[in-house]
């Protein structure tokens, strides 16, 4: 694509004076030493008709400064509906000579339905492209999405993230609306108030933010959407008008045909938990797609059950339909529950707006207040542990009359645990021979049950053997010792069981031999642990976890333990560990039980985990020492 932009745009077109005043004022790559690009504008403009008929316009200037810089060669513009069209008005690359290459004409590229997860049809995706983009050239575009029928009747929303990942010298957010129309707004972080300008019948509300800095990449840091200084706006007068327009638009879709509730009726029919058995026919048997929800885009009516059903595909509010629907044939009672996930920040409550929300999952009231929560996308069980991404956040029940709030459970460490048990014979040579088993529960069950989902014998024993190669060298692994549970499953709790030969896995010397004891896992410093000075709080697990490694070693007889490695411990409110060993005979038994309860920690407490890591990686290297037996 990029070749053909090159050959089509090859003669240079006059630089316009304003695009040339941005160019020349320009930061240059040792202004920011750090930045590999800076926004010499970032602009959004949403204008909202009277009917709801939205247009939003999208401009920005970028100055690459560094070779990872060229990445904005390609710019990715928002998700469309089918009845949005998108308008390039400008799209040109400026030469570090001030030449200009205009590819308005044939910068834009509709992307393949399909390739990002989405539904086929719902949705669809463009990009700009532009040639020339080298250090100390200047990307600059405006492009205008529009509505060929109103997206945001009655009400409307609209998100603007200022702040971008390189540093930004000015940007420019403008909401312009019927001057009749009040809305409130949400700010993230901190920006100078807005102006308002009075045109006519239109009220012109302006955010204006000058030199921004880029967000730093650190590792294990929160996700954009948590850190960067971002306005949201909304006409919505009430979370009762939200949880109204939402409950107006889902009602029609929950009916089921004969054929699916005689379906529901005979699943259910004396079963003790009606309710996880619909869940796990529809998390098993329906096939997620993105929607336009997940993808903050207008259009929140879900598909009627029975073509979710008959179609095996729905993205969250189809599922949710779905399951409502089936759930309410057999008699129970079920609402949608609105939500954001978490990597994503939380709900501003003080602003109403189904903008906020990216995903739908299905409410269960269980009596005394408590409710049961059930995400039929997640295909991978177990019902009762939510997945890592929702546990914690607040969600609006939208019930038959009424709405409410509510928070999801954070699922302790205790219900997170991967466990492997191993029975190991050491040879006098260093060879090391066993078996181990392994089981797992919770958010490590779903991401066991993940990865080997759809593979092959051979294929999974490639996997399993992959995740050896971290602390076992010259490892021999057979796919036939490989023992899974039902994978397919959402019922029979995960196990894995294979044999493993490790030839000299245990140092030699002449009269010693030298055994590490963490054969299965053994700790790595996080990434996000070698900055220096942090800025941002540290991602230590998706979820509180916890992990269990118990081997038994049977020594050979011709050796005697000479030195038995030292037990550690350390307890910390972010995590703790604790290692020991125990000679019993002929056996030597390693435990190793690790578990982090505090998934992020603040940026000010990166030196003390750093330390808690120190001692938890000189734990795992130690080495048990044996020495020959002496003869009789």
């Amino acid at each position: 694509m990029l070749a053909l932009l090159a050959l089509l745009a090859l003669a240079p077109a006059e630089l316009p004076p304003a695009l040339e005043r941005l160019v020349l004022v320009a930061p240059r790559s040792e202004d920011l030493p750090e930045a590999a690009a800076v926004f010499l504008r970032h602009e959004r403009v949403f204008e909202v008709d009277p009917d709801g008929r939205v247009e939003l316009t999208l401009r920005a200037t970028i100055k690459i400064l560094r070779e990872e810089g060229r990445r904005h060669r390609v710019v990715y513009l928002p998700w469309v509906t089918p009845y949005q069209s998108v308008t390039v008005r400008a799209a040109r690359t400026v030469l570090p000579d001030l030449k200009l290459v205009d590819v308005t004409e044939v910068a834009l590229e509709r992307l393949l339905p399909g390739g990002f997860g989405e539904r086929q049809g719902d949705m669809a995706r463009y990009r700009l492209s532009f040639p020339y983009v080298e250090p100390g050239a200047v990307v600059d575009y405006e492009v205008v999405i529009a509505d060929s029928r109103p997206s945001m009747p009655g009400s409307f929303a609209d998100s603007f993230a200022l702040q971008r990942d390189d540093p930004v010298l000015t940007a420019r957010y403008v909401v312009r609306a019927p001057a009749t129309v009040a809305f409130e707004r949400h700010v993230q972080g901190e920006l100078p108030p807005p102006t308002v300008t009075r045109r006519g019948s239109w009220a012109e509300t302006t955010w204006l933010a000058e030199n921004l800095p880029g967000i730093t990449d650190e590792p294990e840091r929160p996700d954009d959407a948590r850190l960067l200084v971002t306005v949201t706006v909304s006409s919505s007068r009430s979370w009762d008008e939200v949880a109204a327009r939402y409950r107006e638009l889902a009602l029609p879709q929950y009916v089921a045909p004969a054929s699916l509730r005689e379906e529901a009726l005979k699943l259910t029919a004396g079963h003790p938990d009606p309710a996880r058995v619909l869940y796990e026919l529809v998390a098993s048997q329906v096939r997620y797609a993105f929607g336009t929800l997940e993808r903050g885009m207008p259009g929140i009516q879900p598909r009627p059950a029975y073509e979710t059903w008959r179609q095996r595909l729905g993205d969250c509010k189809d599922q949710a339909t779905l399951l409502i629907t089936l759930l309410r044939e057999a008699g129970l009672t079920a609402w949608p529950a609105l939500l954001r996930r978490r990597p994503f920040g939380p709900v501003a409550e003080a602003l109403p707006a189904m903008l906020q929300f990216d995903h739908v999952i299905v409410a269960v009231p269980s009596g005394g207040g408590r409710w049961r929560w059930f995400d039929p996308t997640w295909s991978f069980g177990p019902h009762d542990y939510l997945p890592n991404d929702l546990q914690g956040v607040r969600a609006l029940v939208i019930t038959d009359r009424d709405w409410q709030w509510a928070t999801l459970p954070t699922m302790p460490a205790s219900a997170n645990v991967l466990q492997r048990e191993g029975e190991f014979t050491l040879g006098e040579d260093g060879t090391l021979t066993g078996s181990v088993t392994v089981r797992a529960s919770g958010g490590f069950e779903q991401a066991l049950r993940s990865r080997f989902h759809g593979l092959s014998r051979e294929a999974a024993a490639r996997e399993v053997a992959l995740g050896l190669n971290a602390t076992l060298a010259r490892v021999r692994f057979d796919p036939a010792d490989l023992q899974l549970s039902a994978v397919e499953s959402l019922v029979e709790p995960f196990a894995m069981t294979y044999r493993l030969t490790a030839e000299g896995y245990a140092l030699r010397t002449r009269d010693l031999l030298l055994v590490p004891m963490a054969v299965l896992e053994r700790a790595e410093l996080p990434a996000g642990l070698a900055v220096a000075r942090r800025r941002y709080p540290l991602g230590l697990a998706r979820s509180p976890e916890r992990t269990i490694n118990q081997l038994r070693f049977r020594l050979p007889p011709s050796l005697a333990v000479r030195e038995l490695p030292e037990n550690r411990e350390r307890v910390e409110p972010f995590g703790s560990f604790r290692v020991t060993f125990r000679h019993d005979g002929d056996n030597l038994i390693y435990r190793r039980e690790v578990t982090l309860p505090q998934p992020e920690v603040p940026a000010e407490l990166a030196e003390r985990v750093r330390a808690w890591y120190a001692e938890l990686l000189a734990a795992d290297q130690q080495l048990l020492v044996l020495e020959r037996r002496p003869a009789p």
